[in-house]
């Protein structure tokens, strides 16, 4: 589990981790160093409960909101999936603003338009 979360921090660079679970991160890796520590030197009840926390601390990392939000709500995902809904309801509108302010510049060349100053 921390290798999928070191493979999806590296597959998107956008991605901004909290403090907080960067040293979540650390802790299990280092909790994981010390289980197969123990494990070498024959410590079987300390390298079970090493590595149940490190588990626990990599599970928690993962399956973080703002790293499972990252992961399935990507700036790229945002845009394919709003950007066919929002663009034919923005395009008409900033057509039409555009022909408005078009028509507002004609008349007042046109002097049809009356000012504040042509009303006194």
């Amino acid at each position: 589990t921390l290798q999928n979360l070191v493979e999806l921090v590296d597959s998107l660079p956008d991605v901004v981790v909290r403090e907080e679970i960067g040293d979540m991160a650390f802790k299990a890796a280092a909790k994981a160093r010390s289980s197969a520590a123990a494990a070498a030197a024959g410590d079987i009840g300390l390298a079970l409960a090493e590595a149940r926390e490190a588990l626990t601390l990599a599970l928690t990392t993962t399956f973080d909101d703002s790293v499972v939000s990252h992961l399935y709500f990507s700036w790229e995902f945002k845009y394919a999936v709003y950007l066919p809904v929002a663009l034919p309801i923005i395009v008409p509108i900033f057509a039409s603003a555009v022909r408005q302010m078009k028509a507002v510049l004609l008349s007042f060349r046109k002097g049809k338009m009356r000012t504040s100053r042509d009303r006194k």
